[in-house]
């Protein structure tokens, strides 16, 4: 399970690891919420793709510790990227 919540900056609110945990949150992700959220309001589609690339268990909690300036990141995104047009091409014929 992924948790999606508009909180821009885990430095300024305190995130409830201890209850995503709980939850069996495998990672947490701070953005796209926000923008489903808008896009919803406005009548229109969006979506988004989420690269897992961290462990948001107990002996990874604070998410101010992640670091996303590494191979494997870069890889995740790239091949999300990929996925990412493919589906929207597939979509586009679809319609």
């Amino acid at each position: 399970m992924v948790w999606t919540r508009a909180a821009f900056s885990p430095l300024v609110l305190t995130l409830p690891m201890d209850d995503y945990l709980a939850a069996r949150v495998i990672a947490s992700e701070r953005k796209l919420s926000a923008l489903l959220v808008f896009a919803a309001l406005r009548g229109l589609r969006a979506g988004g793709v989420l690269v897992i690339d961290g462990d948001a268990g107990p002996e990874h909690p604070d998410p101010s510790a992640y670091d996303p300036h590494r191979d494997v990141v870069a890889a995740g995104v790239a091949r999300a990227t990929r996925t990412a047009l493919d589906a929207l091409i597939e979509l586009e014929g679809a319609e």
